[in-house]
Formats: C-alpha cells, structure tokens, sequence
C-alpha cells in the first residue's frame, strides 16, 4: 500500500481530483483535535520530557471517539454525545486511532505512532483512484503532521526509540518518504533544501514542512550537527534516489523492527501478513573490527564512514562548517595548530 501511495504522489504530486467525503471530514476531524489542545494547557513545572497534561487531553481524545469515528465514516455531526459503545467495525479502528498521537502513558511519540495512523487511513479510506489517493494523503498527512507537531511543542513529548543525531528525525519518517515523492516531478534538487528562500516557498511540502520543523525546534545548533542524516542527503543526486532510499530505511527500520510493531493492535481486518524482505534488512555496519558496506562486502577495520550519513548517500553531500568560537582566530601562530586552536596542555608541559 505504501509503494502504491508513493507511486501515486510522484505520478500525480499537485492531483486536482474530486475531494472525497471521508477524506474532507478526517481532515475536519484533525483540525478540531489540534483545536482541543487549547482546552488542556500546560499548568505543571516545565519538565524535561512530556507534560502530564497530555494525559488529558488523550482522555478527551478516548471519551469522544466514538464520535469522531462515527463522523469520520458515517458523517455524524461532532456535536453528537459520545456513545458508550461501538459497532464492531470500529473496534479496530479505534485501537488504531487512540495510539496515533502518542503514548498517554510514556507521554511519547515516533514512528511507530505514525504507523499507526496510517494503518488507521488504509482501513478507512475508501478505494481511491491514484490521483485521489495522492490527494487524500497530503491533505490528511498535512492534517496530521499539523496536530502531532503542535502535541509535541505543547506537551514536549519525548521521541520514541531516537537515535539522535544518528538518526533520520527523531519523531517522523513517513513524511519524508511522501514529501520526496512529492518532489520527484519537480525541477528541484535535494540541495535546494538548504535555501531558506526555496524552503519558505515550498513549506506545504511534507519533506519540506518537517524539515523546517526540525531546524525550528533546534535552531541553537547548525542543521549539519543536529540531523547529520538529513543534512547529507542534500548531497544525493535527485529525489528519485531519496525516494527510494527513504522506501528501504521505512521498511527496514519501522516494519521489520519488532520494538515497532509490538504495539500494533491485529485483528480481523487488519493482520500482520507482511514479510519484509531481505535486501531492507537494515544489518549492524560493524561486525568484529570489519565495517560492512551496502554491497556485503568488508573493508579493512581502519576505514569507519561518516558518522551520522544516510547509506545512499554517496559523495557525502556539502562540506560540513566546523563549529568555531566567533573570537577564534583561524591563522596560523607560532604555537598553534592548523585552523587556529591552541594545543591542550597540561600547566607543566612546556
């Protein structure tokens, strides 16, 4: 379904089709969500990772499911009364629903949350044609990244199973793989991210959107420090090649990780059937004192790659700045080693 999603943003990436009912309220319900947070602000010290006020709203959220749901696919008003109890078609869906946001528990969010939601989109979306489908996924992923970016700034939800910087984002992975398959049509390249101008130009684009995001949410460092991963794929040649890259990371790295889909809710309409193949078998690149390259080979132990790089990112993309004090000095002194730093010295060497 994924790869049939994907196809269907490159082929139809500004898709005018006819706007699907159960599309347009998914949407309306997102944008009523995103609206709640305001009821439940954060009123508890500043914490380091997720405020307990998240806890409430996700009991808003689970006390009017049913009507949400019961909008969602039978466009009941919102402001119908909750229902205490649900038609069997939507017991699932509401599983895959209520753990689309982020754990009320844990208090966070990532991938696999993510996942979530769009298992919710596959079992209530109707069959789409392929401009439709490109359609229905960026209005309802727009949606969606809106509602769960502003969850994480107001409640500052932790990352789920980070990786930090050598990781891909800490929260998302889905928009990139739809955002570049977006771009795929365009005349751009993937170094045009690093335009501020060209960002502000596309920022309704997934790929593009989260990008800002991310520099936002980290603007005290450089972006080639803080998401080393994403700075270098602006060295890959075309979006194609970040399309198909970000296809295998999905696969290799969400569904074929078990601490992923161990949260996952199976049932009668959704079961877990799939087989990820081997080729998106993500490997550890150390195995000994050896490093092992994308083609299976090995290269001598002292070879280590740059830390932090996306695998097909070949060429390494732009020069990474390195971070100097603003008073360092870059010549060459009497004392000093190349660039200008002072030798660390214990006080009695001389």
């Amino acid at each position: 379904m994924v790869e049939r999603i994907t196809e269907a943003l490159t082929m139809f990436p500004t898709a005018d089709a006819d706007p699907n009912p159960i599309v347009e309220r998914t949407v309306t319900v997102l944008k009523t969500l995103q609206k709640s947070v305001e009821d439940f602000p954060v009123t508890s010290r500043p914490v380091r990772f997720g405020s307990p006020q998240f806890r409430e709203w996700h009991t808003h959220l689970s006390d009017n499911i049913s009507t949400y749901l019961s909008h969602i696919t039978s466009n009941a008003p919102l402001t119908s009364p909750p229902s205490s109890e649900l038609p069997s078609s939507h017991l699932e869906l509401r599983s895959h629903l209520l753990i689309s946001f982020g754990h009320p528990t844990r208090l966070d969010y990532g991938t696999g949350h993510e996942l979530s939601f769009l298992i919710f989109l596959i079992l209530v979306l109707p069959p789409l044609s392929p401009p439709q489908l490109s359609s229905a996924i960026n209005d309802i992923f727009s949606a969606y990244y809106g509602l769960t970016q502003t969850l994480q700034l107001t409640y500052n939800l932790e990352p789920a199973g980070s990786h930090g910087v050598w990781g891909l984002d800490d929260y998302y992975c889905l928009s990139y793989l739809f955002g570049s398959s977006l771009l795929c049509s365009t005349t751009s390249s993937p170094s045009d991210v690093l335009s501020e101008s060209w960002r502000e130009d596309n920022t309704s684009n997934l790929y593009v959107g989260r990008i800002r995001f991310v520099m936002e949410l980290k603007s005290r460092a450089p972006f080639c420090e803080h998401s080393p991963m994403l700075h270098s794929l602006t060295g890959v040649e075309s979006w194609e090649k970040v399309r198909g890259g970000m296809l295998k990371l999905w696969k290799g790295e969400v569904l074929d990780k078990f601490v992923v889909v161990q949260h996952l809710v199976f049932g009668e309409t959704f079961k877990c059937t799939w087989h990820v193949e081997e080729q998106f078998r993500i490997k550890d690149n150390f195995v000994g004192d050896k490093f092992i390259n994308r083609e299976g080979g090995e290269i001598s132990g002292s070879f280590f790659p740059p830390a932090g790089r996306a695998p097909w990112a070949v060429g390494g993309g732009p020069p990474v700045p390195v971070t100097r004090a603003p008073w360092a000095d870059e010549r060459k002194e009497e004392g000093k080693e190349e660039g200008g730093f002072e030798q660390t010295k214990a006080p009695w060497a001389k």
